[in-house]
């Protein structure tokens, strides 16, 4: 081929930009087209228009839909796929229908097969016609097969009563509660039978108990203890050999193991047995605790900033299991830098720091008493004055039962301060402190159900020495409630009683003042009033907070979800400080909220909202308070932000 007839065969450049740009064209038409690019099951599903239940009279439909997996579309949640799936989350959703009914009283309701129609080739509209059937009303609830004071225990149980709808699921509930109380007395091998006898849109309840033999207990088996003694394992069950096995020594065995904190899993399961002493009508029962340990050493660091104004640093180092018996040996280390607001209050460098060493042994002289040996060094810096503090404490607590405890300290102070409302620099505070706590919530670290009540007792000075002689009481009571997502309360008093001279510079003198700094209450903040900077309620001398002698704190919060981990709340503090508990007045109640000029006797208002990201080690928190008094403190603001891990209360 010639040089002339090779130029002529290759393509002109005009010709070359036509063809890319017929191939960019098509590509890009192709792109446009939906499922074009996509293999047959990638396809975006079609999206739910409506939902509608032909037939549902009884029950709304609003209250259907809201127990199924499938959504229709809403203006009000443009983040919800509200895609159709396919037959088999329809089907499971038709369950749930089928179960709303049952659960509210209506046995026989049916639901017929749904349609799906199609109203564009993205659009569906889902039909579910149901028979609701008639409502059925509990006449009357019976126990049958039991004797004796047992009987009267499992009739008092029962939540359901005569008139009221025969829901499944509470009977179900019930049923299940039956079976436990006689697992309680000991009859492990009880069963419960329910049966139902219908008359036209009523029933009857009956529910027959066969007790079974009493249980006895053998000995424990231990499995998947490596470096745990076995002996550790068995002395938590606190059983003794013939005793009756009850099913909450079972699972407060369970929860003892637990809170060893040696155990990443714990699974009692019993096992039958013929050595351990029995009578004819009795079986005997072993356990078998088969267990999963943890590493016994650990350490950690941790940056962090919270709304007190301040960067924190902190280091931990622990041992869970000296020589396999539970004991342990915890060393942590904190340094606070403030920032903000509390730079232009304290000035430059460190704000607080603290070094703790914490020793526990489980069993002290081989009793289920659990000791505690902690020494500290703490500096502490405000406004105008600083404290170094050496402090060691020796603390027992003993169980009351599954949710109780009784906890008795004693513990000494040595401070050094630069207060000069005090008689020495150096001063010495002694402790005997009596506490008792019940803790029923569900989540320590982000409650939604339960209770948390504590009553704290604590003399200082008098028999005991020391240069500070005070008595203070303290009790505060926290319920949280599975509304929404959670509502929460929490009421806190306390009083402290000076006696004597106390560190008082002067006899005779402010009674507030014979109480050292650190020993008095202090309020405002993150996790007391929202609203106020951290411990700035109370009374005032030189720009210094003084803290007070009486103490009411008082908050309620309504927790709810947003979206994926995030959740908000609503919130409304109310507190004080006062110097003498005779100053709490009922017009100090509402004065803050009238007059327009300020007291550090009135009663302290906010309210609030905020958000929180729900994480491993607790919800991470950010509040914004707003106060509700006419008027504040001179210098101070009407709002605060407070940023947090965990919950205020």
């Amino acid at each position: 081929m010639t040089r002339h007839a090779r130029s002529r065969a290759r393509p002109r450049g005009g010709a070359r930009r036509r063809a890319v740009g017929l191939v960019v064209l098509a590509l890009a038409g192709a792109a446009l087209q939906p499922g074009a690019a996509r293999g047959a099951g990638e396809t975006e599903p079609p999206r739910i228009r409506h939902i509608v239940f032909p037939g549902a009279e009884q029950l709304s439909e609003r209250t259907l839909r809201g127990v199924m997996r499938l959504k229709p579309q809403s203006w009000w949640q443009p983040f919800r796929r509200n895609y159709y799936y396919g037959p088999d989350h329809l089907q499971a959703d038709l369950g749930r229908v089928l179960l709303r009914y049952r659960d509210a009283g209506f046995p026989f309701a049916r639901v017929e097969e749904a349609r799906v129609r199609y109203v564009s080739h993205d659009r569906v509209d889902l039909e579910i016609p149901v028979r609701e059937g008639p409502c059925i009303r509990v006449r009357r609830v019976d126990v049958l097969g039991a004797t004796g004071k047992l009987r009267d225990r499992l009739t008092a149980s029962i939540d359901t009563r005569p008139g009221s709808p025969a829901r499944e699921v509470a009977l179900q509930t019930e049923e299940e509660k039956l079976r436990q109380i006689c697992a309680e007395e000991g009859h492990a091998l009880a069963e419960v039978t329910r049966e139902m006898r219908f008359c036209r849109d009523s029933v009857e309840v009956r529910y027959w108990i066969a007790y079974g033999p009493l249980a006895r207990f053998g000995e424990v088996h231990v499995t998947g203890a490596e470096r745990t003694r076995e002996r550790v394992v068995r002395r938590e069950a606190r059983l003794r050999r013939g005793d009756i096995l009850r099913r909450s020594r079972i699972l407060n065995y369970q929860s003892r193991l637990f809170d060893l904190g040696l155990f990443r899993s714990v699974r009692i399961t019993p096992a039958f047995c013929d050595t351990c002493p029995r009578t004819p009508g009795e079986i005997g029962v072993d356990l078998v605790a088969a267990v999963s340990e943890k590493k016994p050493g650990w350490y950690g660091f941790g940056l962090g900033y919270s709304s007190a104004d301040q960067v924190r640093l902190v280091g931990e180092w622990g041992y869970r299991n000296l020589m396999g018996r539970a004991r342990s040996l915890q060393a942590t280390a904190l340094v606070a830098y403030p920032v903000g607001a509390a730079l232009e209050e304290v000035g430059a460098g460190v704000k607080e720091r603290q070094l703790e060493l914490t020793y526990t042994e489980p069993w002290v002289f081989r009793t289920p008493l659990r000791g505690q040996v902690r020494g500290y060094l703490r500096y502490n810096r405000e406004a105008t004055l600083e404290e170094d503090i050496l402090g060691l404490a020796l603390q027992a607590r003993r169980d009351i039962g599954r949710w109780s405890g009784l906890i008795g300290s004693i513990e000494n102070k040595w401070i050094q301060t630069t207060d000069t409302t005090v008689a020495r620099v150096h001063y010495q505070t002694r402790f005997l402190s009596v506490a008792i706590s019940e803790d029923r919530r569900d989540f320590p670290l982000d409650p939604h159900t339960g209770q948390l009540n504590l009553l704290l007792a604590e003399y200082a000075g008098g028999f005991l020495g020391g240069s500070a002689s005070f008595v203070r009481w303290t009790g505060s009571h926290a319920a949280y409630l599975p509304l929404g997502r959670a509502a929460a309360y929490r009421a806190r008093l306390g009083y402290i009683r000076p006696m004597g001279r106390g560190v008082a510079q002067t006899a005779g003198g402010r009674e507030l003042l014979s109480v050292p700094f650190d020993e008095r209450f202090r309020a405002g903040g993150g996790t007391t009033v929202r609203g106020h900077a951290e411990k700035s309620l109370g009374p005032y001398e030189g720009g210094q907070p003084l803290g007070g002698l009486a103490l009411i704190v008082a908050n309620a919060e309504l927790r709810f979800p947003v979206f994926w981990q995030i959740s908000g709340a609503l919130f409304l503090d109310a507190g004080n400080l006062w110097e003498d508990y005779r100053q709490i007045t009922a017009a100090r109640w509402t004065r803050g909220l009238r007059s327009r000029e300020f007291s550090d006797l009135d009663m302290n208002y906010s309210f609030g909202a905020g958000v929180r990201l729900r994480t491993p080690v607790g919800p991470l928190r950010l509040d914004y308070g707003t106060s509700l008094n006419r008027a504040l403190r001179p210098g101070t603001s009407r709002a605060e932000w407070h940023f947090s891990l965990g919950q205020a209360f």
